[in-house]
């Protein structure tokens, strides 16, 4: 795997876009930013869509275009992955010449263990965002039938409301259409992934020890044997199905 293609809303063309001539045309005169929508036109006549922000630590009016969340949490996932296997290979060689006069990789287990959690909670993000886009931009009612009555539900409340697998797995299919069942591998993969993440996000104390947690044992292991590029690929695999080519490589092909 590569790193990915950066991507960011933008309109194709600039035709048609109407132009308020009472609008403030300087930014230091806009007052309301928070009611605006920006258009950052690029040398290369790109229009990338944005918002101002007004930054009261540089002092400064900026101009923020809007990057592609999912796509941002599932690069961070990657790169998290890709570090937190430097900081694994540097724990195992100081590890096992530990008893020839070798340092203990205390710096490098924080950073594996770091990197790798933050792996596991970024995909989740990503997938999860990405899924509630494609129920939104449906505007999806779910319905469940009870003994008594019919509850429904509609996008805003099943993104606030209703739990992650039941979207994935449920819903999704309703309202879009169903993932291949020839690709077995993704629900399985997935089910651990999400399992993992409320492991981590929702850590259970012991019961034996006042830095103790969850046991610990549980977790490390959890996070040495976690297949990360195997999930990342079923992550992505997941996303340009339903829109194509979501997920790229980018086209200077350097892992980072």
């Amino acid at each position: 795997m590569k790193h990915i293609k950066k991507r960011f809303l933008e309109l194709a063309s600039m035709d048609n876009i109407p132009i308020d001539d009472s609008k403030p045309k300087y930014i230091n005169d806009i007052k309301n930013e928070k009611q605006l929508l920006t258009i950052l036109k690029t040398e290369q006549d790109r229009n990338f869509l944005g918002f101002m922000y007004k930054d009261k630590k540089s002092q400064q009016n900026l101009i923020i275009n809007f990057s592609i969340l999912p796509m941002v949490f599932y690069d961070n996932a990657y790169h998290s992955y890709r570090i937190s296997e430097d900081m694994r290979a540097g724990v195992v060689s100081k590890i096992a010449n530990f008893g020839d006069g070798g340092s203990f990789p205390e710096h490098e287990i924080y950073n594996f263990i770091g990197y790798s959690t933050s792996s596991i909670i970024m995909m989740c993000v990503s997938l999860e965002s990405f899924v509630n886009e494609i129920i939104a931009r449906k505007q999806f009612e779910y319905k469940v039938e009870t003994a008594k009555r019919t509850e429904t539900y509609n996008y805003t409340q099943i993104q606030n409301e209703i739990d992650f697998k039941t979207k994935l797995f449920k819903i999704v299919p309703q309202c879009e259409k169903k993932f291949p069942a020839e690709k077995s591998s993704f629900k399985s993969k997935v089910i651990t992934l999400i399992d993992f993440r409320n492991k981590l996000v929702h850590l259970k104390a012991a019961g034996y020890g006042k830095d103790s947690f969850i046991n610990p044992s549980e977790i490390l292991r959890l996070v040495l044997g976690f297949d990360y590029n195997g999930s990342l690929i079923e992550v992505r695999n997941y996303m340009n199905f339903f829109i194509a080519d979501y997920i790229v490589d980018c086209d200077c092909e350097q892992d980072f």
